[in-house]
């Protein structure tokens, strides 16, 4: 993975796209478009290399937020509706996207 772009990660993931918890700091973080890694709002976004799992931390993200301790994490843009989307857990979807249940 690269380093950021320098545009915001807030910039990347608007109208279609959705941003998803994909890794806690440490962790692998796969992903079929970009990563933001960081706390609060504190963010900075790679595009990963394509079908490799990219590192969530500061040495390949890039630490958008070297005073802050601690909290920081990997989240994807995936983009809603797309393959990806429907593959992801429920418990990683922000409620305000989540299919309504469907009771019969």
């Amino acid at each position: 993975a690269g380093r950021g772009s320098g545009r915001t990660a807030k910039d990347h993931a608007d109208g279609w796209e959705q941003w998803v918890f994909c890794a806690d700091e440490n962790m692998q973080c796969e992903c079929p478009g970009m990563i933001r890694y960081g706390t609060r709002d504190h963010w900075s976004a790679v595009h990963p290399v394509l079908g490799e799992p990219a590192m969530c931390t500061a040495m390949a993200m890039g630490d958008p937020a070297p005073r802050l301790m601690g909290g920081r994490h990997c989240d994807c843009a995936v983009k809603r509706n797309s393959e990806a989307w429907f593959r992801l857990s429920p418990a990683v979807i922000p409620e305000a996207s989540a299919p309504e249940p469907v009771v019969s």
